[in-house]
């Protein structure tokens, strides 16, 4: 029969056979518990006339199983549906439209168990798919058009399981419909009709997933199964609230794609049996466990405490200099815990600070805060005071003098200079030249400031260089590195200043006004004459407020100023 001749039979011109007892369509199949349907016999003459078709005949009535769509099911269908099997595959394109009604099953395909289904229908069995349906009534089964597994890739061990997950884009194939699940290698891994992956042997494999016309693959790549097991922590202290996700790591060369964790006590702490994420329930101590398809298995032991109410960390005050670095760390109280800590900065441009680990780094000159806070909320706050290099460099320096006798100064301006003191008796103003000239040297400038014994000597200088501040006649805040003069008088001209030291770190108010210098310092005069006694110390002075020998602080010198 040529696909001319197909064709025609199928549009509805081919008679029905003297014999049959057609099926109306429209009327159903016998079912149980539902009214059985009747069948026309139609004469020979009736037969032998194609049905009277109207301009939408073949849209409104086309049911499945009415092969050659003349609103009339019977055996001609079943043999039409044989007749459109044994055509050669080239002449099957221009017969999809009715290659869409023969496929009774909504199998994805016309086969014989099509024309099966029809002639049982004629038979009036009740088993007969979809025949004399609607097309439109079943269109929810339709087969697939669009298909992915989410399993793309797999890595698993010798012996283990893993089913696989089609997606598609119906919620429901047709019935009698299936995923078509094949290997290219079942030696290295089988799969079961219903999709289930078994690792058989090493190797690579590759699985399908197949309906009618789409397919995705999964690429499955076996290693020996796993013969020990590491996780990411072997103890854990966290505060009750807090959170931790396991991860896991076989040993080399073994892979393992399950992994089961398990909790001794819920109590004091639950996991996710599937993904290892851990919350902190109460105090107490537990036991975690992570175990493989093949019994392998890894702990860790979890004891929880409260969080802390209170914190504090290893600096309430940090100078930096542009580029320098500080890691923060911080101190619980006793019989507390908490695992997680986040540090924020008030102004990155400042300082910015590594959230988790606490390292602040110093970006430009200025002021700012950090907080690091803990889960429950509870905070903590530390200055970050960021300088230009070289005032770090000052800074630096002054540092590692803390603690030191006055004799290494005195030694140095004699060794440095013109001017020569005693070795059992030395001025702040020795050690304030001494640290000037230091930086010089380290920064690799010149020193402005000749050497001289005496403070006002040097504050004479620094105000032919336009670095001398007075406190009361400016708003200038003083820097880490600058140095400071006191006096008894609130404007000294050429003498009357009794001491001189440096500026570690200012404190200010709310209005940016310095309320407390913090002050490295040589010895203060007249205070002892035994160099090895007299030590470089800290110190702190309240603006306004008379301090040691009724002096009080009255200058600052710009270090910036004096070195530009």
């Amino acid at each position: 029969m040529t696909a001319k001749r197909l064709t025609a039979l199928l549009l509805g011109v081919m008679p029905v056979l003297p014999g049959t007892m057609p099926m109306l369509l429209g009327v159903a199949p016998v079912l149980p518990e539902v009214v059985a349907v009747s069948a026309l016999t139609a004469t020979a003459d009736e037969a032998a006339q194609p049905p009277e078709e109207t301009p939408s005949a073949h849209v409104a009535c086309e049911r499945f199983g009415d092969a050659n769509r003349n609103g009339v099911i019977d055996v001609t269908d079943a043999t039409l549906i044989q007749y459109f099997l044994a055509q050669p595959a080239e002449d099957t394109d221009s017969l999809r439209q009715s290659a869409l009604v023969m496929d009774v099953d909504r199998s994805g395909a016309v086969d014989i168990s099509d024309a099966t289904q029809v002639q049982r229908f004629v038979a009036e069995f009740p088993d007969c798919a979809h025949v004399g349906s609607p097309i439109g009534a079943v269109e929810e089964h339709r087969l697939p058009t669009a298909l992915s597994l989410r399993e793309n890739s797999l890595t698993l061990g010798v012996g283990e399981c893993v089913p696989l997950t089609p997606v598609s884009d119906v919620e429901e194939l047709p019935d009698g419909v299936r995923w078509q699940f094949t290997s290219n290698d079942p030696q290295v891994a089988s799969v079961s009709p219903d999709g289930v992956i078994t690792a058989l042997s090493c190797g690579v494999a590759e699985v399908t997933c197949a309906c009618g016309d789409v397919l995705d693959s999964c690429t499955v790549s076996v290693q020996r199964a796993a013969s020990s097991l590491t996780l990411n922590a072997d103890t854990l202290l966290l505060g009750v609230g807090e959170a931790f996700v396991f991860e896991s790591e076989t040993d080399a060369g073994a892979a393992a794609y399950h992994r089961k964790y398990e909790t001794a006590d819920e109590s004091v702490a639950s996991v996710d049996a599937d993904t290892g994420a851990l919350t902190a329930n109460g105090v107490g101590n537990t036991v975690i466990s992570c175990t493989l398809q093949n019994g392998v298995r890894a702990d860790c032991t979890v004891e929880v405490l409260p969080l802390p109410d209170s914190f504090s960390l290893n600096a309430e005050e940090v100078t930096l200099e542009v580029g320098e670095t500080f890691d923060f760390n911080s101190t619980l109280p006793e019989g507390t815990a908490a695992y997680y800590r986040s540090y924020f900065t008030g102004d990155s441009s400042i300082a910015e600070i590594e959230r988790w680990g606490g390292v602040v780094t110093g970006n430009r000159e200025g002021t700012t805060q950090i907080c690091c806070e803990l889960q429950n909320g509870v905070r903590t706050y530390a200055t970050i005071r960021v300088v230009p290099a070289f005032r770090s460099i000052m800074v630096r320096w002054l540092r590692e003098q803390v603690g030191k006798n006055n004799l290494p100064y005195a030694e140095y301006i004699n060794k440095h200079s013109s001017c020569r003191v005693s070795k059992t008796f030395a001025w702040c103003a020795v050690f304030a030249w001494c640290g000037l000239d230091r930086f010089a040297a380290l920064s690799q400038r010149k020193n402005p400031v000749s050497a001289r014994t005496h403070v006002s000597e040097l504050a004479v200088q620094a105000r032919k260089k336009g670095a001398l501040m007075n406190i009361y006649d400016t708003d200038y805040v003083p820097k880490p590195g600058d140095l400071f003069t006191t006096s008894k008088l609130k404007h000294p001209v050429n003498d009357n200043r009794l001491h001189i030291g440096f500026v570690e770190s200012v404190e200010l108010d709310t209005d940016g006004k310095v309320v407390k210098v913090h002050t490295i310092e040589g010895n203060f005069n007249w205070e002892t004459k035994s160099a090895t006694q007299t030590k470089v110390t800290r110190g702190e002075w309240v603006p306004g407020k008379k301090d040691r020998y009724g002096a009080a602080l009255c200058e600052f010198i710009d270090l910036e100023a004096l070195f530009a």
